[in-house]
């Protein structure tokens, strides 16, 4: 398309009319806006599209109002069979993410299997929502989590990882990828303990300096290509990371009570040591 040359609107009826027969609804790299999901989410209340079974939105220009105007419908009993649903690669916020978190607070989002919201713009509020919504049993049946590339911090992962850890939280979780947000050694602490508690579920973080994949009870079949080398962990490697724990727990009681003694204290583990 040459520069300057306005793309026209998508053709929501004839999209409509496809997705009812094929219930399948996909609206990637379509310059969806949110005015468009707007009126896309009215007509998708109606009965005759209770059949789509999937819902792609990747890589358009949506934000708050595009994801709140969806969850709304859905909170409103609208995709009621959806089990996959991507919004990747747009402009997601904390309050579309809110949104979201209260129609799956409202258990309206029980099929959903497989749930993308990588490469937005939410940080530790939205993720915090996010992770009160799901610590009571909203999405049973979620295998896969992508939350990557945005804006989660410590506070956001902590939230995430406390209620991850529970039972009724997407007890089907097999898949959880935080790669490239914004958390510190506290957030890759709560992670890993977490990963250790959790039995199946495989983790992909990766910070500035470093890519790690976190996996129990799962054989790893390839390390992530990135600019510093990748470790993949398997069941034996939790144990490694459990050792890890109870020796960094160790050096704190060390070094507090050493500063009770006013003695030099130990230094604490710098990092997980690579697993071999």
């Amino acid at each position: 398309m040459h520069a300057g040359t306005a793309r026209p609107p998508p053709d929501l009826d004839r999209l409509l009319l496809t997705a009812n027969s094929c219930k399948k609804l996909h609206l990637c790299d379509a310059w969806v806006l949110d005015e468009h999901v707007s009126t896309l989410a009215h007509k998708l209340r109606a009965p005759d599209y209770a059949c789509i079974t999937s819902c792609y939105l990747d890589r358009n220009m949506l934000g708050d109002g595009g994801l709140g105007d969806l969850s709304r419908c859905i909170k409103a009993g609208g995709l009621p069979r959806c089990a996959y649903f991507s919004m990747s690669q747009n402009r997601i916020g904390d309050e579309g993410l809110r949104q979201l978190a209260q129609a799956i607070e409202a258990n309206k989002m029980a099929e959903i299997v497989y749930l993308n919201l990588s490469s937005n713009r939410f940080g530790n509020a939205g993720a915090s929502a996010f992770a009160n919504a799901i610590t009571f049993g909203g999405l049973p049946k979620l295998k896969t989590l992508s939350l990557d590339t945005n804006l989660i911090a410590d506070k956001g992962m902590r939230d995430l990882s406390a209620a991850l850890a529970t039972a009724t939280a997407a007890p089907a979780l097999r898949c959880f990828e935080v790669a490239s947000n914004r958390m510190g050694g506290a957030g890759l602490e709560a992670l890993m303990m977490m990963v250790v508690a959790r039995q199946g579920l495989q983790v992909a973080h990766a910070e500035t300096s470093q890519m790690r994949t976190v996996a129990r009870g799962s054989t790893p079949k390839r390390a992530c290509r990135m600019s510093t080398p990748a470790h993949l962990y398997s069941s034996q490697a939790c144990a490694h990371a459990r050792q890890h724990m109870r020796t960094l727990a160790h050096a704190r009681q060390a070094r507090a009570h050493a500063c009770e003694q006013a003695v030099p204290s130990p230094p604490l583990p710098a990092r997980l040591p690579p697993f071999a």
